[in-house]
């Protein structure tokens, strides 16, 4: 087991700027405005665009400029997603027990500072790892940052009612992207029984515990 606790990190060096969009459906071209994806990404690698019921994860098959990329598969039909929106790295990190961590580089406005935002939960066990991080792409280490203290995660997986019908993907306090999709219980709440590890990430949602 890590020594280090879970703790806020700052990406600082490879926040992913600028904006994705519009979106061709059938077509596995990606256009942004803003971007540097020469610099940010490389084939092979996971990226996120859109938020909550619009987000969708593309993998990357080549990139031609720093405002266009193919992916490794066609836009479909009708995930939400128009323009505008921002693209989030995924990095995944095997940490000091073994684990492959999903840590997800937030995105950032053109033109913005870090300032005190952009930060991710770093499960202890990859914290060394993250810190150590430092790839050909000139990303700089990740730096601590104040941050509130981290919540712990409940003992157990919990029932949680979401208001409304959802299928939503959720980062969890050890890392892991959890898909939470809810069922209609018998009184007709719209109920997801939460992993632990993700049950704070879904309160944050507005999720409410049964």
């Amino acid at each position: 087991m890590s020594l280090n606790p879970d703790t806020w990190l700052k990406p600082v060096g490879f926040m992913i700027a600028g904006n994705v969009g519009p979106f061709t459906v059938g077509s596995p071209n990606v256009l942004g405005s803003g971007t540097a994806f020469l610099s940010t990404f490389q084939p092979g690698d996971l990226m996120r665009t859109g938020s909550g019921f619009s987000s969708l994860y593309m993998r990357v098959l080549s990139i031609t400029d720093d405002t266009h990329m193919i992916m490794t598969a066609p836009y479909p039909s009708n995930p939400g997603i128009t323009s505008g929106f921002k693209v989030s790295k995924i990095i995944p990190i095997t940490g000091d027990d073994g684990v492959s961590y999903n840590l997800e580089c937030p995105a950032l406005e053109v033109g913005n500072t870090l300032g005190s935002g952009g930060s991710v939960l770093v499960p202890g066990p990859a914290v060394a790892a993250v810190q150590a991080l430092i790839t050909p792409f000139n990303w700089s280490a990740a730096i601590p940052i104040t941050a509130p203290a981290v919540t712990p995660p409940p003992a157990n997986d919990t029932l949680l009612d979401a208001g409304a019908p959802a299928d939503v993907t959720v980062t969890g306090q050890d890392g892991v992207i959890y898909r939470l999709v809810t069922y209609a219980d018998a009184q007709a709440e719209n109920v997801c029984l939460v992993p632990r590890m993700a049950v704070n990430a879904a309160l944050a949602l507005g999720w409410t515990i049964e």
